[in-house]
């Protein structure tokens, strides 16, 4: 079944999809983009979820929560912000660069081969690859410049094609490179010298779907790099870690990744190591501690506590190791941290103290984490309760906690 959080972007792929001649006729960026402006105006009247989740993409800032789907359709669409939404939503930085490109056609085959990939209609893909054997080195003409190969990472492109990854995601991928698809091509998805594999490594639609380390190693086979390019700004197994899928990180030191750097070395949870770099720089120290504690690693998080780290130290969210550590439920890492007197009402720039962000991860994460353990470690170490809200919270266990009333023992 589908989750609710995914499926105005399930509508969204739909919706552009049934724009007539959106898959047959081949038009110009700018023809493409007017129609699509017409058809989220068409759903923003029509109060459609899509047009919701479109339009909250495009207003996007650090530290600012999305406008709700209710103050959305009850303001106004101008075409000018119909207009922005669909530039960024395409990876253009504006209406106008968009169309300016009046000489620049879109694929229909292309954006066929795409819709397959979301898809995962494999068969699709041969008969599209059969037709055009260019496509396995093609590009999107919008914004971000994504080959289909890098379209298999669900990452950086459009929302729409963003919003699973399925299940033979590698018979996918694999036949892509085999019809000569470059596993190391870089695109413009957010920076420059982004690859299907940095992309992969930081998308969580291929994690959720188990098919990510899979998809890392069908690119080593491939000739990927383990390390990644030169030029980039991390190597993939960094990036890894810092999106939280040391699986993944796993799989690329397992294949050769090198491990140089204190930072990974934290990340892996090699104490042996993170003890062995000379690291002079302090901001380095504490992004390790801080990626230590997210993961759970909870020997190399008090080294670096020892080496210097500042437990206050936050990242560019406002968020400290103890933010990160009871977000992700890591108790022994949580009860190691608080024994060490990291501050507990430390605000991210959400405003949230490290129990207040535990509790709305707690109330919008579902099931998948249990951070009732760590919520109520948080309370008896002396978190302030006050600083949660909105109260009630609407999670029964979790009211009880911060009302200091105790529940019976379901066994």
């Amino acid at each position: 079944m589908m989750s609710p959080r995914l499926r105005p972007l399930y509508e969204l792929d739909r919706l552009l999809r049934s724009i007539p001649g959106a898959r047959t006729e081949t038009r110009t960026v700018p023809d493409v983009l007017q129609r699509e402006v017409a058809a989220l105006q068409d759903a923003h009247r029509a109060r459609a979820p899509a047009a919701a989740a479109l339009v909250q993409f495009a207003r996007w800032k650090l530290g600012r929560p999305d406008d709700s789907e209710v103050a959305i359709f009850e303001s106004t669409l101008s075409l000018d912000e119909a207009r922005d939404a669909i530039a960024k939503f395409h990876r253009y930085a504006s209406w106008a660069v968009a169309e300016s490109l009046a000489m620049v056609l879109v694929d229909p085959r292309f954006e066929g081969a795409a819709d397959a990939i979301v898809d995962g209609d494999a068969d699709r893909i041969r008969v599209l690859l059969a037709e055009d054997p260019s496509l396995a080195r093609a590009r999107s003409r919008y914004g971000h410049h994504a080959t289909l190969l890098q379209h298999v990472a669900a990452n950086g492109i459009e929302e729409s094609r963003q919003w699973q990854s399925p299940p033979n995601a590698v018979e996918i991928a694999r036949i892509l490179l085999d019809a000569g698809a470059e596993p190391d091509a870089t695109c413009d998805c957010y920076e420059p010298t982004m690859t299907a594999m940095t992309l992969l490594v930081s998308s969580d639609h291929p994690a959720e779907a188990g098919v990510q380390v899979a998809l890392v190693d069908a690119l080593l086979d491939a000739g990927a790099r383990a390390d990644g390019l030169p030029t980039q700004q991390a190597p993939p197994i960094q990036t890894a870690l810092a999106f939280g899928y040391p699986a993944a990180a796993e799989a690329l030191a397992r294949r050769g990744a090198r491990i140089d750097n204190l930072v990974v070395a934290a990340g892996m949870g090699r104490a042996d190591l993170a003890e062995g770099f000379a690291e002079s720089d302090r901001a380095r120290i504490d992004e390790a501690f801080r990626l230590a504690c997210a993961l759970g690693r909870t020997e190399v998080a008090t080294l670096l506590l020892r080496k210097g780290a500042d437990a206050a130290s936050q990242d560019n969210r406002g968020l400290t190791g103890l933010h990160w550590a009871a977000w992700n439920a890591h108790l022994d890492t949580v009860k190691a941290l608080l024994e060490a007197r990291a501050p507990l009402e430390v605000k991210n720039i959400y405003g949230g103290t490290v129990l207040d962000a535990t509790v709305w991860a707690a109330r919008h994460d579902g099931q998948r984490v249990d951070r009732f353990p760590v919520i109520a470690e948080l309370i008896a170490a002396g978190a302030d309760v006050a600083a949660v809200t909105p109260r009630p919270t609407g999670v029964v266990n979790i009211d009880a906690l911060l009302d200091g009333r105790t529940l019976p023992d379901p066994r």
